[in-house]
């Protein structure tokens, strides 16, 4: 591989902030930012509308700030608008994230740990009044009450230079209202899976005694895993009521959703308050429409308060939708909370019979089991579709499995639950067989089936459609059937798991659904190449993939050697290794572990994998989930430091590239099923990029070869194994 890049553009390798300075020059931004005036006041960000967008231009302050000037600044609430690289004590502005009545929400870093966050401004005239200083604190001890995997995380509260601010966990895929805006309406599967995520979210709030009181799509936010969090508990109160402090108008929450009672100012306002807004936003997201509008706040206060008239049909809007989805809405936007659900735990129920139901209207998920189902995600129903039986004729020849199954889809994703909880998809892969390397260094070795597809010598025959996948019969509630060489399994919002053990070293692996997704990226995408042409695959069988790259410990627990450039962790991953050393430590660590027949992966499985069900260039923002150029530091990094995919693989994306099972050459144009490339060639595939390459080369369609006897300190590997 040539590490000549000199055809790379700075503005693709993620090189500057937002605000014109190299990432990582720490010095540079705070000397860009300051604290002097002209810095503080400036005009709103805008968003780079692609990645070959200009960096927004920053004015640099030409004398250092004094106490005098950071005083005037609150005072006349400039820091309001503040400088990417302005500095509030350990915080460092990144970017804004949004506006509202009592302050302002920037991204920051948290200098001191090096963690992404949200930092809530309150504006400077509404922190000296007491009221509403009382309100911004109770968010914060709400927040710090709850620990919830669907409630948003508070990190820190104080005060600098009399400026009171909250830094709470960053979510990147941002709030339902931005989706919303920009892509209409979600289809039903996903708008009940996002009100399963809000329900469980509020059965937390409810545990630590609170009423949220101001639910909506605007503080409802979608995380890397698909997982819907409430947020914003600026509102929150105890549900007795002892908290309670006198509010008007916007500070009593939004008209659009607020229940009745709450917008008549009852003093025993409680969960089913905040059950009438989760109402409300299922309505909004199936018709992109609020339930309640008007020209003035008042005139969508008279509607709710209206209780002679009943809560709106979503179907008058949406009329695709079913009679049980409009009924199921309707019943939590009832006007009198008596005629709502009165739990999150009723709420849910019904919301997952609604999704039952639907499974039978919508072909096309992917079949899982598991509690973790209902945690699971992936992007958008067009990129993942189900291997499953074709709905029956007419309802009533359904089968008694079809009538029970539990469709569980997200914003990133669709997962389908096939009766109750602990079922799981049948058909695990047979042996991928053994490799043998080629005496001349991997150019004539046998053809390397993947995982799913035992014996495979080249490309499938195209197909005119998926495959069904076998559903074997259901194991019991909570059980897990456990592969011979696993030392422990269990399953998590990721998904299914399974600990492989050599000596005193543990291997996590994860189990990967079958089914179907659009191999590829569109002409659009930024640094896309000519040999990624958009077709269909279908993984016809689940299969285990290591959840990090092989790394320097695990390589020299079975080889006894550590070939690696980078050294002085043995979390990192195991590089300067060829596709020849690989295969070897492959057939080494298969007499270590009898049964796990541990291969490559295909490139097929490697790109379905890497996926999870998202569809864009990367699983989540490439800082967030990789290592490449522009934030390596031009090493590589200890496994699992960045967040996983939607189905807990960690460092898809750059740190090492991936060694793969198939010959380099064009993946075809036409449907295919467990492709595993042609049956020979001069090299063999890498996939994911590595801490060298700028976050282009690190995108999930990005495809590379090398000669399979090649070794390079930026060359790794990740393990598949077949599922039985």
């Amino acid at each position: 591989m040539s590490f000549l890049k000199s055809d790379r553009d700075p503005r693709d390798r993620g090189e500057f902030t937002s605000g014109g300075t190299p990432a990582g020059d720490t010095h540079a931004a705070q000397t860009q930012a300051g604290y002097s005036q002209a810095a503080l006041t400036q005009a709103p960000p805008t968003q780079a509308t692609s990645a070959s967008d200009k960096p927004t231009e920053r004015v640099v302050p030409s004398r250092p700030p004094t106490a005098a000037t950071i005083a005037s600044a609150i005072a006349g609430g400039d820091l309001l608008d503040l400088a990417v690289g302005t500095m509030l004590g350990k915080y460092r502005i990144e970017d804004r994230l949004g506006l509202g009545g009592m302050g302002v929400v920037y991204r920051a870093v948290d200098t001191r740990l090096d963690r992404t966050v949200a930092l809530k401004l309150m504006k400077p005239e509404l922190a000296r009044e007491k009221g509403f200083r009382e309100r911004f604190l109770r968010e914060a001890r709400a927040a710090a009450r709850i620990n919830d995997p669907h409630v948003v995380t508070i990190h820190d509260v104080d005060e600098v230079n009399g400026l009171l601010y909250m830094a709470f966990e960053f979510v990147p895929g941002g709030d339902l209202s931005v989706r919303i805006r920009r892509d209409g309406p979600l289809n039903a599967d996903e708008a009940l899976h996002v009100l399963i995520g809000c329900a469980r979210g509020l059965m937390a709030i409810h545990r630590a005694g609170l009423v949220h009181r101001d639910i909506k799509p605007q503080n409802i936010f979608i995380d890397a895993q698909g997982r819907a969090k409430l947020g914003d508990l600026g509102l929150a109160r105890s549900s007795s009521g002892d908290d309670r402090m006198t509010v008007t108008g916007a500070q009593m929450g939004t008209p659009a959703y607020m229940s009745p009672e709450q917008a008549a100012g009852a003093a025993d306002v409680d969960i089913r308050a905040d059950i009438h807004a989760l109402g409300g936003t299922l309505y909004m997201l199936l018709t992109g429409q609020p339930p309640y509008a008007g020209p003035t706040m008042w005139a969508v206060v008279n509607q709710v308060m209206d209780l002679d008239s009943p809560a709106p049909d979503p179907r008058t809007t949406r009329h695709d939708l079913s009679e049980t989805i409009s009924k199921l809405a309707m019943r939590a936007l009832s006007k009198r909370r008596e005629d709502r659900h009165q739990t999150p735990e009723e709420l849910i129920a019904d919301l997952q019979q609604a999704l039952g139901e639907s499974t039978q209207a919508t072909p096309g998920t992917v079949l899982l089991g598991g509690n973790a189902a209902l945690e699971r995600s992936a992007q958008v129903r067009a990129s993942l579709k189900i291997a499953k039986k074709p709905a029956p004729q007419s309802p009533t020849a359904a089968p008694a499995r079809s009538r029970m199954a539990l469709l569980i889809g997200s914003l990133v994703g669709l997962i389908a639950v096939i009766g109750l909880a602990g079922y799981v998809l049948g058909g695990g892969g047979g042996n991928a067989g053994s490799v043998q390397p080629a005496s001349d260094g991997g150019r004539s070795d046998p053809p390397v089936a993947g995982a799913g597809n035992p014996g495979a010598t080249g490309p499938a025959a195209p197909t005119k459609a998926a495959q069904p996948a076998a559903i074997v019969p259901p194991v019991a509630p909570g059980a897990q059937a456990r592969p011979v060489w696993a030392a422990a399994v269990g399953t998590d919002a990721q998904g299914t798991w399974a600990d492989l053990k050599v000596g005193d070293l543990t291997q996590r692996w994860r189990r990967i659904p079958a089914g179907t997704f659009t191999m590829g990226s569109p002409l659009s995408e930024n640094g896309r190449k000519d040999d990624e042409i958009v077709h269909p695959v279908t993984i016809s069988k689940d299969f285990w993939m290591a959840d990090s790259e092989v790394t320097q410990a695990l390589w020299q627990a079975v080889m006894d050697s550590n070939p690696s450039q980078f050294t002085g962790d043995l979390n990192r991953p195991v590089e300067n290794v060829s596709w020849v050393d690989c295969l070897q430590f492959i057939k080494a660590l298969n007499v270590k572990a009898p049964g796990l027949d541990a291969t490559f992966p295909s490139e097929a499985q490697w790109e379905y994998a890497c996926r999870a069900g998202t569809i864009g260039a990367h699983t989540g923002e490439p800082a967030a989930v990789a290592w490449f150029e522009s934030t390596s530091g031009a090493q590589t990094h200890p496994v699992k430091a960045k967040s996983p995919n939607p189905w807990g693989l960690y460092d898809m994306h750059g740190n090492v590239w991936e060694w793969c099972a198939d010959w380099e050459g064009d993946t075809g144009t036409s449907a295919q099923q467990d492709p595993v490339g042609p049956s020979g060639g001069a090299n063999r595939i890498l996939r994911g990029g590595s801490w060298l390459e700028p976050a282009k080369k690190c995108r999930s369609a990005n495809r590379s070869g090398d000669y399979p006897g090649n070794r390079s300190h930026d060359q790794g590997l990740r393990l598949a194994a077949p599922a039985r």
